[in-house]
C-alpha cells in the first residue's frame, strides 16, 4: 500500500468516525419516552440472588422502555458444580 492509499484510507476512517458521532449526538438530544414505572430499589443483600437477579431484569426492561439502549447482555454462572469429597 502506498502512501496515498494509506492517507485515503485514514481520512475514510475519520469521515466514518464524524458520521457516527453526529448520528449518536442526534440520538442523544432526542426526547426519551416518560414510563410510570417506580423507580427500582438496590437489593443490598448480596445471598439473595432471586432478588438481585429480579433488579437486574427490571433495570433492563426499563432501560428498553426508556430507549436508553438498544442491546442488553447477561450472564449467570449457574449453580456451583458438585465436588465430591476424598473417600
Amino acid at each position: 500500500m502506498n502512501d496515498r492509499e494509506k492517507l485515503d484510507e485514514y481520512f475514510t476512517s475519520v469521515r466514518e468516525l464524524e458520521q457516527r458521532l453526529a448520528k449518536n449526538e442526534e440520538w442523544s438530544k432526542k426526547p426519551k419516552p416518560k414510563v410510570t414505572a417506580k423507580q427500582p430499589q438496590n437489593n443490598m443483600n448480596p445471598g439473595d440472588l432471586i432478588g438481585r437477579t429480579r433488579l437486574l431484569f427490571d433495570l433492563t426492561h426499563l432501560a428498553f422502555q426508556t430507549d436508553s439502549t438498544r442491546s442488553s447482555r447477561s450472564y449467570s454462572a449457574g449453580p456451583a458444580p458438585c465436588r465430591r469429597s476424598p473417600a
